[in-house]
């Protein structure tokens, strides 16, 4: 392949799209919490990889006086979904359902803290994150 295609590979050009989907309401500690993973191709045929999902706990932090932004605390929950050498032809979309199972120590929702539900394709690839609420 040419260095054009290999660079517009590493930037995400013809990369296909993911987006989390009909994410099951708010959680409960000790339960499960359903969505749906959407993959999309282009307007090229794409080579699919793993699509790794974590639900990640994060943190109200103060970066500066009355500076206020969330921030990674720790991973909850993480898995990989394995299509390696699965082929998209263009425009061709397919739909993952997917459930995580809840440790029951899940502490609920706060103002200092929320959920973050996201999936995507190695470090560079596309991503998508979704707010997910945990009710006591």
């Amino acid at each position: 392949m040419s260095f054009v295609v290999h660079l517009q590979r590493a930037l995400g050009r013809h990369a296909p799209t993911i987006e989390v989907r009909d994410v099951g309401g708010p959680a409960r500690p000790g339960g499960e919490l359903r969505a749906t993973i959407r993959v999309a191709a282009g307007a090229r045929a794409a080579r699919l990889e793993p699509i790794r999902v974590r639900l990640v706990e994060e943190r109200l932090i103060y970066t500066a006086p009355m500076v206020a932004e969330f921030d990674f605390w720790q991973k909850v929950v993480g898995f990989s979904l394995p299509l390696v050498g699965r082929m998209l032809a263009p425009g061709e979309a397919i739909e993952l359902p997917i459930t995580l199972s809840l440790p029951a120590a899940l502490e609920p929702t706060e103002r200092h803290r929320r959920y973050r539900l996201s999936a995507h394709f190695g470090r560079l690839g596309p991503r998508h994150a979704v707010i997910v609420g945990v009710l006591a």
